[in-house]
């Protein structure tokens, strides 16, 4: 029985590391392609680091041309009352369950 939990404890492990490496390896090339300039990204490879992690041109020029200002406002008026909804909703519900004795009430 030892022996089994072992085995699954190390399939389990290895499933873990490959589904991670699975996830995480098309991140890199992605965040080098964000701090890559227009001519070091023609010029070198994808999974060449680019020179300078300083580069935030690429970042300001989505924000800009993205509209991603308007994006964020947008998100955080929804996420505001939605957020104003649910809380009201489940203090409404929680005070109705606290009243009332059903089963399962003091587990």
């Amino acid at each position: 029985m030892a022996n089994e939990t072992t085995v699954y404890k190390i399939v389990r492990y290895v499933f873990l590391v490959l589904a991670s490496i699975f996830v995480f390896i098309p991140l890199i090339p992605l965040i080098f392609m964000a701090f890559k300039t227009g001519a070091e990204y023609s010029a070198t490879s994808v999974l060449e680091a680019p020179k300078s992690f300083l580069n935030f041109y690429n970042f300001a020029y989505a924000i800009r041309v993205g509209n991603l200002g308007k994006a964020f406002l947008n998100t955080a008026i929804i996420l505001t009352i939605s957020l104003a909804l649910q809380v009201t909703g489940t203090a409404m519900v929680a005070y109705v369950l606290s009243r009332f004795d059903f089963f399962g009430k003091k587990w």
